[in-house]
């Protein structure tokens, strides 16, 4: 059945991350793990599944999975430019992986569907962000690419290490690099665009923090071990806040039409 949705129709509930617990508190490490993962950029984890995106920095967020499926039906179009449906299917099976390995109930109606709907969801957004990146002339040079494809395979150990993690997710080298050069494109639109690179975080925002999300009782290491991580926690929130704005701003000019 084809329905068409123009604007922000088909937005899902936004996707904010999880505030941190005294168990996160307690037990989170500073030190940034890195992922291989597929699909978007800047959002943050949801409830029902990690993000899934093409590299997970510490402050990162997603990274774009949308590679030209132009054998396959068509699920979606944003501004008259497809989202084919292996893309989607590709998108939602990560997804859904994703959310297995963590122990998600994945035969739990309510969460399928909501998982469908941020398969589509994430790929209509990161359509909407690459071509706005397009309409703003930004140019991503090669050099660009090669700098954070370089930092990937030190983080990882090594490039055999990083070419084994690819083999087990279908990454190819070349689609890791064109992944690489939307996530730059789209990080340097947003940063055009916005302040998200000069947020900070206050003394005040810290202290309301520990008040909303910790019990006074609760017994945590000396701040100074737990400030980064509750800053890392504000910082997303405030980056996802920035991210929600500029999408929606995006879907409200945008002709969005769903055929799924």
């Amino acid at each position: 059945m084809e329905t068409s949705h123009e604007n922000n129709d088909i937005h899902t509930e936004p996707t904010t991350p999880t505030p941190a617990t005294e168990t996160s508190l307690e037990t989170t490490s500073v030190t940034p793990a890195v992922v291989l993962v597929k699909v978007p950029l800047y959002r943050r984890p949801m409830t029902i599944a990690v993000l899934i995106a093409v590299i997970l920095f510490a402050i990162a967020g997603y990274y774009l999975y949308v590679t030209q499926y132009k054998n396959s039906g068509v699920v979606a179009t944003v501004n008259g430019e497809p989202i084919y449906a292996d893309a989607y299917e590709e998108n939602l099976r990560l997804m859904t992986e994703s959310a297995s390995a963590q122990g998600v109930d994945l035969n739990n109606a309510e969460t399928a569907t909501q998982m469908r709907m941020q398969a589509l969801d994430n790929l209509i957004d990161n359509a909407l962000l690459i071509e706005a990146a397009h309409k703003a002339e930004i140019v991503i040079e090669d050099a660009d690419i090669e700098t954070v494809y370089s930092q990937l395979v030190t983080q990882m150990g090594g490039a055999e290490t990083l070419a084994a993690r690819m083999a087990e997710i279908g990454l190819t080298e070349s689609t890791l690099r064109t992944n690489i050069r939307e996530r730059i494109l789209i990080d340097t639109y947003v940063e055009s665009v916005s302040e998200i690179e000069s947020l900070a975080v206050t003394d005040e925002e810290i202290s309301a923090f520990m008040e909303t999300h910790v019990s006074p009782d609760t017994e945590l290491p000396p701040m100074e071990e737990i400030r980064p991580i509750i800053e890392s926690q504000i910082l997303s929130l405030k980056r996802q806040e920035i991210m929600e704005g500029i999408i929606k701003s995006l879907r409200s000019e945008a002709k969005i039409e769903v055929r799924i």
